[in-house]
């Protein structure tokens, strides 16, 4: 029950919850329909869930076939499948074998001859044959097509529909091949630990063009908290909605108190004014904090729900600005909000393209319904804020990709070890989310294991395998303009506009929406003059003389010239 229906929080209501369902599946379930939906759903290590699944993979049979050695042995992992699986672990897959030969024995379920024979059977591994490169994915088809028709997983097999999907295979064997490689998951001794999921969405349809994962976490169904890579979508997009920011305005970052909520940033560095694209782009989270107090949270809440993230009634402080969520989203909800940039569009994702009968009969289309949430020219800046993080900021793994990437980074923990770590990237044609996570396990990862380490290590690997052509640039709206700031007014931490006389060396280029840009001037501070009188000259008593500072000897005529110049140009603006 907690595995199908409920999540792993360690809470009295969960378990109230848990007991009171596993009651219901009882009055509509045998013991051995229940034990054998258990055994369809659990994990058996290697990317292999379900005993059906473990049978094919470790032993190239399907379970009617196997020996009462080999059963023994699938039975031991339950308990703990990474830590006990045969094809890394064999010396402890058979002492769990045998461990479960022993109980087998004292229940008097097997002879002690068959007991003796079976702990001393030779296993023969294929360790192939599970045709592991959609099995995450196709179980995550057929529960969708499974509700989209309102049946069972049962009925949809029996009845032989024909459910066609968004899956790419070179895409899903890019992710295959990451997620198994153990590169991209960190090392407790000679055991990779922690478990890791990827998935890839199409920004115009929303298809999901590969699933993957390895470990014991379930990333279709289990939520987790997002981290910082909620910023954009709950902080970012929506203040500059609002109007209430734009890319180069400032916020000062220092420790602040919000009415008793105290956030920190990263390793408790404080950077004074930053502008609101490095504090996105450093991923620093005071500022972020007093954005969502500018914009207020419900006005931002409002967005995100329509982005398919849902907020539990408790979810209604200022730490939702750093992902502080009750239960979370899963990596495909989080990968459909991110389907918004950069043209303010979003899409739900979907494993489903259509399903037919047996007969070729059409019974369901997947058609993409695009839904405005955000501007253009507010989803292209945060695009191009995002963009930035990947040169300079927390993402700048992924800086030498050759097309146009923006990506953001999140982790969770605290200064002993993190417990989540992702990183989201999307290209002008699709968004890759991946998580590496503790889920259910106790213990997390040391604290130099983060988003901008393995999982933006991850986004790099799949980014730089899975297109044939390079993805088109991000294309900037016609309400997005470059205006040029004046750089001296930026080190006051003043948005103003570079004077048509300024100087190139003090222009700064910059993006904004052209309906919510600075509209003042930078004036450069002109010395007020120094009013002198010749007294010693009866005749020029009254003659006031004009002084520039500092002094220089200059002619009469060169200096009122210069004058007239400046206030010409004080008079034109």
């Amino acid at each position: 029950v907690k595995n199908t229906h409920l999540s792993a929080e360690k809470t009295i209501s969960r378990k109230l919850k848990e007991i009171k369902i596993a009651f219901e599946v009882e009055k509509q379930m045998t013991k051995d329909e229940i034990l054998k939906a258990y055994l369809d759903n659990i994990y058996f290590g290697n990317g292999c869930i379900g005993i059906e699944s473990a049978a094919k993979f470790y032993f190239g049979k399907t379970t009617s076939q196997l020996n009462l050695a080999e059963s023994a042995l699938l039975a031991g992992l339950v308990k703990a499948p990474s830590a006990t699986e045969p094809k890394n672990h064999l010396e402890k897959a058979l002492e769990r074998r045998n461990l479960v030969l022993e109980q087998m024995k004292a229940q008097d379920l097997i002879s002690l001859q068959e007991a003796k024979e079976a702990s001393s059977f030779v296993h023969n591994f294929v360790f192939e044959g599970n045709d592991k490169l959609f099995e995450n994915y196709s179980r995550a088809a057929k529960a969708e097509a499974a509700k989209i028709l309102g049946i069972d997983l049962d009925t949809l097999e029996e009845s032989a529909y024909v459910v066609e999907t968004y899956a790419d295979e070179n895409i899903q064997k890019t992710l295959q091949d990451a997620c198994l490689s153990g590169k991209f998951r960190p090392s407790n001794g000679n055991e990779k630990i922690g478990s890791l999921g990827s998935v890839v969405v199409d920004s115009k349809t929303g298809g999901v063009k590969a699933f993957f994962s390895v470990g014991e976490f379930d990333f279709l169904n289990q939520k987790r908290q997002p981290a910082s890579t909620i910023k954009p979508l709950l902080v970012f997009a929506p203040a500059l909605e609002e109007r209430k920011t734009t890319p180069e305005s400032f916020v000062f970052d220092k420790q602040t108190n919000f009415s008793g909520y105290e956030p920190k940033n990263a390793g408790n560095q404080y950077s004074g004014w930053i502008s609101a694209r490095n504090a996105l782009a450093k991923s620093k989270n005071v500022p972020a904090v007093k954005l969502l107090d500018m914009v207020g949270i419900e006005k931002a809440k409002q967005y995100v729900e329509k982005l398919g993230i849902d907020f539990e009634p408790e979810d209604n402080n200022l730490a939702l600005a750093l992902g502080g969520m009750t239960k979370g989203t899963t990596i495909i909800e989080l990968a459909g909000a991110y389907t918004v940039f950069p043209d303010g569009n979003v899409e739900t994702p979907a494993f489903v393209k259509r399903i037919r009968n047996k007969n070729g009969k059409i019974l369901f289309e997947h058609k993409p319904q695009s839904k405005k949430v955000f501007s253009e020219s507010t989803a292209f800046l945060v695009t191009d804020m995002l963009a930035g993080a990947t040169k300079t900021g927390t993402a700048k793994k992924l800086g030498d990709i050759a097309f146009d990437v923006a990506s953001k980074t999140g982790t969770i923990g605290d200064e002993n070890f993190n417990t989540d770590c992702y990183n989201v990237a999307f290209t002008s044609q699709d968004v890759v989310v991946t998580l590496l996570t503790k889920g259910n396990a106790e213990v997390g990862f040391g604290t130099n294991v983060n988003g901008a380490t393995l999982p933006t290590a991850f986004a790099k690997y799949v980014l730089s395998n899975i297109y044939s052509s390079k993805p088109k640039d991000f294309k900037k709206p016609t309400t997005v303009a470059t205006f040029d700031l004046d750089s001296r007014a930026l080190e006051n931490h003043q948005l103003l506009l570079a004077s048509p006389s300024t100087p190139e060396r003090y222009r700064v280029a910059a993006l904004f929406d052209v309906s919510n840009r600075p509209l003042e001037y930078y004036v450069e501070k002109v010395e007020t003059p120094e009013i002198v009188q010749n007294v010693n000259n009866e005749e020029n008593k009254n003659f006031v003389a004009f002084i520039e500072k500092p002094t220089e000897t200059k002619n009469n005529s060169s200096t009122k010239s210069k004058l007239d110049g400046v206030l010409k140009q004080i008079f034109d603006w």
